[in-house]
């Protein structure tokens, strides 16, 4: 984990001269991890915001992952030097299928950081997630993932 919160800041404090300045409504980029997919996000203002991101597992088991999240933001939540990094957390659905393990659908919270740059209109963040599948079984997923959303 130390890992990606050092990269995520070297990426930052090498692309910050123009930072911070807030882009479009609407962003749509690639997220690595697991799952790793595409990503949407849509700013709604006052701090909140709808994604959607759609992956598969790239491990032996080979699940494809949906999910859409209702996300609240706190801006400027870290600051070491010039770099301020904003705060993201909520609550969604997600669902997951494979042929290899259990289908299920559930609840999903995700809490991360995210890091915007002006210029051009990109986003950077990393987000760790619990999703509880309730149906047709229960079952718990931890997903991690970094990512980066271009903004129009």
């Amino acid at each position: 984990m130390k890992i990606f919160v050092r990269t995520f800041i070297f990426i930052g404090v090498l692309f910050s001269s123009q930072s911070y300045a807030k882009p479009g409504p609407f962003g749509l980029g690639v997220v690595i991890g697991q799952p790793s997919g595409i990503s949407a996000r849509y700013d709604l203002g006052n701090n909140t915001a709808i994604d959607a991101s759609l992956g598969w597992s790239l491990n032996s088991n080979g699940y494809v992952a949906l999910s859409s999240t209702f996300l609240f933001e706190k801006p400027k939540f870290v600051r070491i030097d010039r770099i301020k990094l904003d705060l993201h957390y909520g609550v969604g659905v997600g669902m997951i299928t494979s042929s290899a393990i259990n289908n299920g659908f559930g609840i999903r919270v995700p809490i991360g950081l995210s890091y915007y740059f002006s210029n051009p209109d990109i986003q950077t963040f990393i987000e760790l997630a619990a999703l509880q599948t309730v149906s047709p079984a229960t079952d718990f997923w931890l997903q991690a993932a970094i990512g980066a959303r271009y903004y129009f």
